[in-house]
């Protein structure tokens, strides 16, 4: 046995050494394939195969995505639409067919984006152009304002203003450049016409045959191993899928009634700030408020006073207080084990590895990173337990 763990080791090593002097050649998919073949007859016996298995699937997925993201992005995206959808389907699929229901999901999903790209867009379009030509003729202004109302605070030496004061003023100055490129980024979407095309007709597919393929995918492991895999992707399902649609529709929902308040309340930039709102939204506990401050910003930057922010202000509070008592509790629901504090610091956490994405996944992520965590512990306590 130590004999065939020596040469196991000796012949691993000279396989690594091998593939450090050819991986100029080789490439990483090849070194993968040569790794997986190499190891495959040990995966059942040696726990650290296992694991090596595991790394190189992951490192070989990145290297991939990395190399085929432009290809890959519409499909993946098709495959998070299908997944979305799904519980719609299945309540649908008891009262007709499945490719029936996933037919009239994907015409009214077609008719939406129809409908926002001839009728919403193009406002959104000219609000955008109106607020950066307001935006330069209005700056003076806003600086006045500010040294104005912030003299108070200067004197309690509690809040450097000057320095806060000059932030301000970079991001004033930014502020058009960045709505410029965001205009850009607006006419560069619509120019994906493939995207456009293969990602509703991808989603139907997926989402047609989505309970195959998921059945397919758990056939593929052995009895045992397919209860986990099972067990593992509903509780996957109970906290990510749970948390992603709800945030959508509960944001979806604060987006329309920001957008109508500020409407009858006639404050400007109705539509650009709803939909900025949905947007910000998605980012728990401190999104909303994010929100407003540059709302705030876009307000003064038309040249409306106090008067017109204040009213806006008891709007989002009224929209605050009624999503966080009414709406978010039945649409969301509450993550289990995870307190307002541990997600703020994860939030911050994820957002300095992930970007943006860290702040709008960090909740399902904080959940599901508790889960397994609990999971094990809860394993390993059991395992004590028999022992003593």
């Amino acid at each position: 046995m130590e004999k065939n763990s020596l040469f196991f080791a000796v012949l691993t090593l000279v396989l690594i050494l091998l593939a450090a002097l050819f991986s100029p050649v080789l490439g990483p998919p090849l070194l993968a394939l040569a790794f997986f073949y190499y190891f495959y007859p040990y995966l059942s016996s040696h726990v650290c195969v296992k694991r090596g298995f595991a790394v190189a699937s992951l490192f070989l997925t990145l290297w991939l995505w990395n190399e085929l993201k432009g290809i890959l992005i519409p499909f993946v995206t098709a495959l998070f639409l299908a997944y979305l959808l799904d519980p719609v389907a299945d309540i649908l699929e008891k009262k007709m067919k499945r490719s029936l229901a996933v037919l009239i999901i994907m015409i009214f999903i077609i008719a939406l984006s129809t409908l926002s790209v001839l009728v919403i867009v193009p406002k959104v379009v000219d609000q955008m152009t109106q607020l950066i030509q307001m935006i330069g003729k209005n700056q003076a202004e806003i600086f006045a304002f500010a040294e104005k109302h912030w003299k108070a605070l200067e004197k309690t030496d509690l809040i450097d203003t000057q320095a806060l004061l000059n932030s301000i003023k970079e991001f004033m100055n930014n502020l058009t450049k960045q709505l410029s490129l965001l205009f850009t980024g607006f006419s560069t979407l619509f120019q994906q016409l493939f995207n456009i095309v293969i990602i509703p007709v991808v989603t139907f597919y997926i989402l047609r045959d989505f309970d195959k393929i998921k059945d397919w995918i758990f056939s593929r492991f052995a009895t045992k191993e397919r209860k986990k895999a099972e067990e593992g992707y509903f509780h996957f399902n109970r906290i990510f899928g749970r948390y992603v649609r709800g945030v959508l529709l509960d944001s979806l929902i604060v987006g329309t009634a920001t957008f109508l308040g500020l409407l009858i309340a006639g404050v400007p930039y109705a539509l650009f700030i709803g939909i900025m709102t949905f947007i910000f939204n998605l980012i728990p506990y401190v999104g909303i408020w994010i929100a407003f401050g540059l709302s705030a910003v876009i307000v003064l930057s038309s040249g409306f006073g106090l008067k017109t922010i204040l009213i806006m202000a008891a709007i989002y509070f009224l929209i605050q207080v009624i999503e966080s008592v009414f709406l978010y509790p039945r649409i969301v629901g509450k993550m289990v084990g995870l307190y307002p504090v541990a997600v703020m610091i994860m939030l911050l956490i994820l957002s300095r590895f992930l970007g943006i994405f860290g702040l709008f996944l960090g909740v399902p992520i904080s959940a599901l990173f508790w889960f397994f965590i609990d999971r094990k512990l809860m394993a390993h306590k059991e395992e004590y337990g028999k022992k003593v």
